[in-house]
């Protein structure tokens, strides 16, 4: 089987629809992470009463 050179035998090539599927999954993540951090850190600073 031949492939090109810098690619090692028996990967897979990559579509850009599914190039695109793995980018949005990965901002999603991404943007859930980072309003997960937010609503953590607002309820942190509720309960405390300590703002930063």
């Amino acid at each position: 089987m031949a492939h090109t050179r810098g690619t090692p035998p028996g990967t897979k090539h990559i579509t850009n629809k599914e190039n695109i599927a793995l980018f949005a999954a990965a901002l999603l993540v991404a943007i859930g992470g980072l309003i997960y951090e937010l609503i953590l850190g607002t309820a942190a600073s509720y309960l405390v009463g300590d703002s930063i």
